[in-house]
C-alpha cells in the first residue's frame, strides 16, 4: 500500500529525543502503515544512527533510514530526503499533533452521525478558539459537525478564519450574534465575561429542528472521538454533565446554606464547562425567564454566575458521566500529578480551566498555593495543537 504521508526529518545528535518521537509518531490513533516516515542521518557523532536502523528493523514497510557520511546541514538533508518520498504529500513538521491532524483531514473516511456544536467567544479568545474547534476536528473525522459560534462582537476577519479552518475538515460553522445590551449590567470577573451568560440563550436562539447539542467551553482540548458521548441516552434528564469536583466536595455545604432551591435534595454541583443539553425537552420546560429570574434571585450569593443557574435550575434533571473522561480538569490532574500518557489515553475532553497554558506569565504552583505539580507538561497537551495549528494554517 502507498503510504499517504511521507514525513521527512532530517537528524543530527538526536540520541536523546529520537525514540520519543518515533514513539509518538507509530502510537497515533491511525493507521502507520499510511506514513513513510524518512530519517536522514546528517552525520550524527552519537548513537542516533544506531537507534535509527533499530527502528527501521521495526518498521521496515514505514521507516527508511538514510545516512549522510559528511555533515550537510538540515535544508540539504531535507532535500535528500525529499528524494526518496512516495506519499500523496509531504510534510517536514516532526510535531505529532500535526501530523494526526494532517493525515485525518486527508484520509477517507465514512461520516455515520451528525454533531451541533455550541460555544460563546470574544475576540480575545478567538485564537483559543481555534485552537479547540482544530482539536475537535481533528478527533472527529466520522463527524458531521455544525459548529454555532455565539458572540456579540466578532469581526468578519474572525468570522473568515472560522470558517476557512471549518472548511479544510469540510465541517460548517455559523455566528449567530447576540445583542450586547442583554447582559451588560450583570455581573462579571477576571475569570468569567458576559458571554458566559450567551449559553443561557443558546436553547433559544438554535434552529427549532436540532434535538440536542454539546456546549463547549473554548479552554477545552478534544482529545478523542465524542461519539460515544455525543450519542447518549439522556434517560429523561434535561442534560449530561460531569460533576465538578472542587464545587461539589469543597463547596457544596455553600450552596445547600444559601440556595434555597437546593435545600434537602440531593445534588451533585456540575460544571458547566461541558454539557451535553437535551435541547427538545429544555425547550418544553423552560424559557430563558427561567434562568433571567433564578439570576435575579440568587444574585448576591452568586460564586460561579450562570454555572450556579444552571446547577439550580437542572438540579436534579441532570445525568452525571465520568469527569475524568468528558471534563479532565487540568488544574486536578495538575496537582494529583496524572501523567500525561494516562490523560491522553484517558480523556475525551481536556479542560484547561484554572491557569491558562497560552499565558507566558502563568504561575500554576503559585495561583494554587502548592508546592508542586506537573501542570507544565499537561500544558503541553494544549501547545501542542497550537503549534499544530500554526503549521498548518500559518497563523
Amino acid at each position: 500500500m502507498e503510504p499517504l504521508v511521507s514525513i521527512v526529518i532530517p537528524c543530527y545528535n538526536e540520541e536523546n529525543s529520537i525514540d520519543h518521537l518515533l514513539t509518538s509518531l507509530t502510537r497515533q490513533n491511525i493507521c502507520v502503515e499510511q506514513l513513510e516516515i524518512i530519517l536522514v542521518n546528517d552525520a550524527s557523532t552519537d548513537s542516533t544512527y544506531e537507534k535509527m536502523l533499530e527502528w527501521e528493523k521495526h518498521y521496515p514497510d514505514s521507516i527508511l533510514v538514510i545516512n549522510c557520511e559528511e555533515h550537510m546541514g538540515e535544508a540539504k538533508a531535507r532535500s535528500l530526503g525529499m528524494q526518496y518520498a512516495r506519499g500523496a504529500y509531504l510534510s517536514f513538521t516532526a510535531e505529532t499533533a500535526g501530523h494526526h491532524a494532517f493525515i485525518r483531514r486527508h484520509e477517507k473516511i465514512s461520516r455515520n452521525f451528525s454533531m451541533n456544536v455550541c460555544f460563546a467567544t470574544n475576540r480575545k479568545y478567538v485564537p483559543v478558539s481555534m485552537v479547540m474547534l482544530y482539536s475537535l476536528f481533528c478527533n472527529n473525522p466520522d463527524a458531521d459537525i455544525h459548529v454555532y459560534v455565539f458572540h456579540c462582537e466578532l469581526t468578519e476577519e474572525d468570522h473568515n478564519a472560522f470558517s476557512l479552518l471549518a472548511a479544510s475538515w469540510s465541517q460548517q460553522v455559523t455566528l449567530v450574534d447576540v445583542p450586547p445590551q442583554l447582559f451588560e449590567k450583570l455581573p462579571t470577573t477576571d475569570c468569567w465575561s458576559k458571554e458566559t451568560y450567551f449559553r443561557l440563550l443558546m436553547p433559544a436562539l438554535l434552529p427549532s429542528n436540532i434535538e440536542r447539542f454539546l456546549y463547549l467551553d473554548v479552554d477545552v482540548i478534544i482529545n478523542k472521538s465524542l461519539r460515544e458521548f455525543y450519542m447518549m441516552n439522556f434517560s429523561g434528564n434535561d442534560c449530561i454533565v460531569c460533576e465538578d469536583i472542587l464545587m461539589n466536595r469543597v463547596h457544596k455545604s455553600y450552596y445547600l446554606e444559601n440556595f434555597e432551591d437546593l435545600k434537602d435534595r440531593s445534588f451533585t454541583y456540575f460544571n458547566a464547562g461541558i454539557m451535553l443539553w437535551n435541547l427538545r425537552q429544555v425547550r418544553e420546560n423552560y424559557h430563558i425567564t427561567t434562568y433571567i429570574q433564578t439570576l435575579i434571585k440568587y444574585m448576591p450569593v452568586l460564586e460561579c454566575l450562570d454555572q450556579d443557574i444552571l446547577n439550580v435550575v437542572h438540579c436534579g434533571k441532570t445525568l452525571t458521566v465520568p469527569w475524568q473522561q468528558y471534563n479532565l480538569q487540568i488544574s486536578i490532574a495538575a496537582q494529583k500529578h496524572f501523567p500525561v500518557d494516562t490523560v491522553r489515553s484517558m480523556s475525551h475532553i481536556i479542560h484547561f480551566c484554572g491557569p491558562k497554558p497560552w499565558d507566558p506569565n502563568v504561575n500554576f504552583e503559585e495561583y494554587y498555593h502548592i508546592k508542586d505539580s506537573n501542570f507544565t507538561e499537561l500544558a503541553q497537551i494544549w501547545k501542542n495543537y497550537e503549534y499544530a495549528l500554526e503549521q498548518e494554517y500559518h497563523l
